[in-house]
């Protein structure tokens, strides 16, 4: 894989990875505002994953249909926080925020 492909795949996968933490993130919200702000840019960052795949296969790259391998471990946690829902809309910023410090 030439470093330009791999470079490539790490912005799709990033992308994918980002738009299911805000997805997870949406669910957990408590008021319509804020939960409407994160899947939005649930949105927009699928339809980026969607845009950079089409690049990478117009320059005749396959790219993985994953996410990032040390976001298994990521994603466990996550599902584990989404079934003890934050008190409130000011934790799960906080948790999402210390979540993204930890990367």
């Amino acid at each position: 894989m030439h470093s330009s492909d791999r470079i490539l795949n790490d912005l799709i996968a990033t992308c994918r990875d980002s738009a299911e933490g805000f997805g997870k993130a949406a669910k957990g919200a408590h008021s319509d505002q804020l939960r409407q702000q994160l899947t939005d840019i649930e949105r927009s960052r699928a339809d980026f994953a969607v845009e950079l795949t089409q690049v990478a296969k117009n320059l005749g790259f396959e790219p993985e249909m994953t996410g990032h391998a040390g976001e298994i471990l990521h994603r466990g946690r996550v599902d584990l926080d989404t079934r003890i829902r934050p008190e409130s809309d000011g934790h799960l910023i906080e948790n999402a925020a210390a979540a993204r410090k930890a990367r």
